[in-house]
């Protein structure tokens, strides 16, 4: 068995994350720990939009899948959100990201990590893009209390942007994923898996609940090259008064021209993310 090593300072905060993750863990039947599949996916694209070299990137945890009509509204109608290149979603169920996709014209790819028994829903995350998938895969991120609390994943997808490939991850790691387990963290462990010498694109919920793990994070990429292109946008999650910087993009592509966080939807608990990059020649 794993020993999972926590510091004094943090015990208390491990404690009610412990049960909170405990009680979540009761509405989940399934965990989908093959890293295969399974997998749901669809083209729909209509092409890539033209803009001259610009490219732009969301990232969206949609709370449970819930609100896909709000969310169809807010993609297709914010001039910040609208028409990007790639649409990374987390907490989605294969329902939702297949009406999005076919609504916005989208190919996507979606792996499941958990089924909920509460609603008989599957939950994961999905890739969403206007340019054509070269390949898919999930990888599955170490867990600490297995059996316990939910798998997490970060989907890849390679896609083929303007003559050139781009390793696209979408991401959710676990509420307390800072904690040790065999030398293993996730965000550590993802970076083992990203390949320096490529283009790269990593974004999604990173649960990075304070700065100092924010500034974890950014070292960790720092040390593959890439860098968080959302840094300064501000708070990405809001509920009852609490707002937290959650969610974040990192990549190599390239000079930003822009990058905010919309926060007029009431879709999700979390706020959109966009990046527009000048991709690198």
């Amino acid at each position: 068995m794993n020993n999972i090593t926590i510091p004094s300072l943090l015990v208390p905060v491990f404690l009610i994350a412990l049960t909170l993750v405990v009680l979540t863990s009761c509405s989940i039947s399934q965990n989908y720990n093959d890293p295969f599949g399974p997998v749901y996916e669809g083209d729909f694209s209509d092409g890539p939009p033209t803009r001259d070299g610009e490219f732009k990137v969301v990232t969206w945890n949609l709370r449970l899948g819930d609100q896909v009509d709000e969310a169809l509204e807010t993609l297709s109608s914010v001039d910040e959100l609208r028409e990007a290149d790639v649409i990374l979603m987390q907490e989605m169920d294969e329902a939702g990201v297949e009406r999005i996709a076919e609504a916005l014209a989208y190919n996507y790819v979606f792996y499941p990590t958990i089924l909920r028994t509460r609603h008989e829903k599957l939950q994961g995350n999905a890739i969403l893009s206007k340019w054509p998938f070269v390949d898919h895969s999930k990888i599955i991120l170490p867990a600490y209390l297995p059996g316990i609390m939910q798998t997490r994943i970060a989907v890849k997808g390679t896609l083929g942007v303007a003559g050139r490939q781009v390793d696209v991850y979408s991401v959710h790691l676990e509420r307390i994923w800072l904690l040790p387990v065999s030398g293993n963290r996730q965000a550590e462990y993802l970076v083992r898996r990203i390949d320096p010498g490529r283009n790269s694109l990593v974004g999604g919920d990173y649960n990075s609940w304070n700065d100092r793990v924010i500034m974890y994070l950014e070292e960790q990429y720092q040390k593959i090259g890439l860098s968080r292109d959302s840094k300064g946008t501000g708070h990405t999650f809001e509920s009852a008064g609490i707002r937290l910087t959650l969610d974040h993009l990192f990549s190599n592509l390239g000079e930003q021209s822009a990058a905010g966080v919309w926060r007029e939807s009431s879709a999700s608990d979390h706020h959109p993310v966009w990046v527009n990059y000048r991709l690198n020649e």
